[in-house]
């Protein structure tokens, strides 16, 4: 990777007339600036573009871009644009030298290209480009195979279709393998996505920073998690940085929330923390819970704490042909968190998952239907049955012989905090009830591995393809909500 220059210090920023008078420190890569309305994110974000002298000498203030979604949902017809092109002689350079010009220079955020406009515009500037030897036919076909490699970093279930046809590009998207549609038919959310990924992704040669002001605006839960993936992925790859201001759920995912700053009130000042405490942490998820809310839920939607949850869920979901919607916040805290907000909006159709934890249900939730709280210890408890990893296992295992690699894996652990376990191992006690309040998260790789299986994931849906539909009730507290 090049060595970016990239903003590691701003000192001396004045935010909401003197409430916030300091510096915040940020690192190369992602940055997520989140915390309470009113703590002057946005402000922040419009300094950085200024170009400040205190961030350095180091900083171009021409290599620093910045985007707003929600003041860009604006569509544009294909051909109307197309149109434009050929009349005002409108090429790739000259929309983005307009564009960085204006954000550098504009007080304001303003509208950038549309997904479609982008791609036309790189049609049309390989298209003219050189001594002719590549035809519009060959262009489009370029265009759209650079467009569909970053795309499926992004949204696997989406493709771009585009063909050369009657004289002009053809330019269709399609999900999820179904009938291909014209762009125009995007929601605002995922025309907002894509046009933010390449808008980001086309400047990648000539910009460094880039500042995002609220990316999650308009997007579901899916094109939302696709998305901040997207902005880590393209700072890991093209060693850029970038600083977003957010109230998006995602925050509370544990790879973000290593990379999340806080703007929060305290004692009538603005201060910047790298933790907040629960009543914090209600506030900023009130404002996703919110969004939430004013989504109809057609389906269910579980929130649930980590991927092994999201695996079992989807695959149970798959198994039982039901339609439903995942969102992943990390851990049983933020889960809780968001549950109690729930109860304030009147929401139906939205579930919480957690771990049993060998913990209870707390007190101000013990009566909430919504929330599920697993009777074992993890969702891993759920597959260390003997007969069933013998039945799938690789290598044709026994029953009995199942439930030694069980122990096998057990006796394995190094933790001391799993001692008493270990010496259960060790004289071949352990129990099914005993199994139910271990921490199975601890062994299920190891365990997948000595069933045959390369990771938990392969083996979790293996588990739960093999099981019929008595052996399906042990997911009972899950699929009843189905």
């Amino acid at each position: 990777m090049k060595n970016n220059p990239y903003i590691s210090k701003f000192a001396n920023i004045n935010l909401m007339e003197g409430s916030f008078i300091g510096e915040i420190l940020f690192s190369n890569g992602l940055n997520i600036i989140s915390g309470e309305n009113g703590t002057g994110k946005t402000k922040l974000l419009q300094k950085i573009k200024g170009g400040q002298k205190e961030f350095g000498d180091n900083i171009a203030t021409d290599k620093i871009v910045a985007f707003s979604p929600k003041r860009n949902a604006d569509k544009i017809n294909l051909n109307e644009f197309a149109r434009k092109l050929k009349n005002q002689g409108l090429n790739k350079k000259k929309i983005n030298e307009t564009l960085n010009s204006n954000i550098l220079k504009d007080e304001n955020f303003v509208s950038y290209p549309s997904f479609a406009e982008l791609f036309m515009l790189n049609y049309e500037s390989l298209a003219d480009e050189g001594d002719g030897s590549i035809s519009k036919k060959d262009a489009v076909e370029k265009v759209k195979e650079d467009f569909n490699s970053v795309l499926r970093k992004v949204f696997p279930n989406y493709e771009i279709i585009a063909k050369w046809e009657e004289g002009e590009p053809n330019l269709k998207i399609q999900k999820n393998r179904i009938t291909p549609f014209p762009v125009e038919g995007l929601s605002c959310g995922e025309s907002e996505a894509l046009s933010l990924i390449f808008n980001i992704y086309a400047n990648k040669d000539v910009q460094d920073i880039y500042l995002i002001d609220e990316p999650e605006i308009h997007l579901n839960w899916t094109l939302e998690e696709g998305l901040f993936n997207f902005l880590d992925w393209f700072c890991e790859e093209c060693d850029k940085q970038i600083i977003l201001v957010s109230h998006s759920r995602m925050i509370f995912q544990q790879k973000f929330l290593k990379k999340t700053q806080f703007l929060i009130w305290e004692n009538g000042k603005i201060v910047i923390k790298n933790t907040i405490n629960e009543n914090i942490r209600e506030k900023i998820a009130g404002d996703a819970i919110k969004t939430i809310s004013a989504i109809k839920c057609d389906v269910p939607i579980f929130f649930v704490e980590d991927d092994a949850h999201e695996k079992t869920l989807k695959t149970l979901a798959d198994v039982l042909n039901k339609n439903i919607e995942i969102i992943r916040l990390g851990n049983s805290s933020n889960i809780k968190s968001f549950c109690r907000l729930s109860k304030t909006q009147s929401m139906k159709n939205v579930y919480f998952l957690i771990d049993g934890d060998n913990q209870g249900v707390d007190k101000d939730l013990k009566e909430e239907e919504s929330l599920i709280h697993l009777k074992k210890y993890c969702i891993e408890n759920y597959f260390l049955d003997p007969k069933i990893l013998s039945e799938i296992s690789k290598n044709s295992l026994t029953e009995e012989q199942a439930r030694e690699k069980i122990n096998f894996c057990i006796k394995g652990m190094k933790d001391n905090k799993f001692l008493a376990f270990t010496k259960l191992a060790e004289n071949s006690i352990i129990t099914e009830e005993i199994l139910d309040i271990f921490d199975a998260s601890k062994i299920l790789d190891s365990l997948s591995e000595e069933v045959g299986f390369s990771n938990k994931y392969l083996l979790i849906e293996a588990f739960i393809r093999s099981l019929n539909s008595d052996q399906l009730m042990i997911f009972q507290e899950i699929t009843c909500k189905f």
